[in-house]
């Protein structure tokens, strides 16, 4: 038997693949977590395009995204958490 081509348990071709990880990122601000006032934060710093990423809270990205009515030339990612319990929300960059 040729031990060069078989396939044992521990192999990389049996193995299960991790799930990819999320990109790293880096917080660079806190921002309000109630709709109104991070609507303004978000127009004050001219972004017109915002990816939303959620964890533990009772939010529906698309449809925020539409309330918010986004306008500008710059793009961000916003992070919707908890943090000890309560609403939070982080503008993020990739590091």
């Amino acid at each position: 038997m040729d031990c060069s081509t078989s396939t044992s348990p521990t192999s990389p071709a049996t193995r299960p693949s991790a799930p990819p990880s999320p990109a790293p990122t880096a917080c660079s601000e806190e921002v309000p977590y109630c709709e109104k006032p991070l609507k303004a934060a978000l127009r004050e710093r001219s972004i017109g395009s915002l990816t939303i990423k959620k964890r533990g809270v009772e939010i529906v990205p698309e449809q925020l995204r539409k309330r918010l009515d986004l306008r500008g030339d710059n793009t961000a990612t916003l992070v919707m958490t908890r943090v000890a319990g309560a609403g939070t929300a982080l503008l993020v960059e990739p590091f």
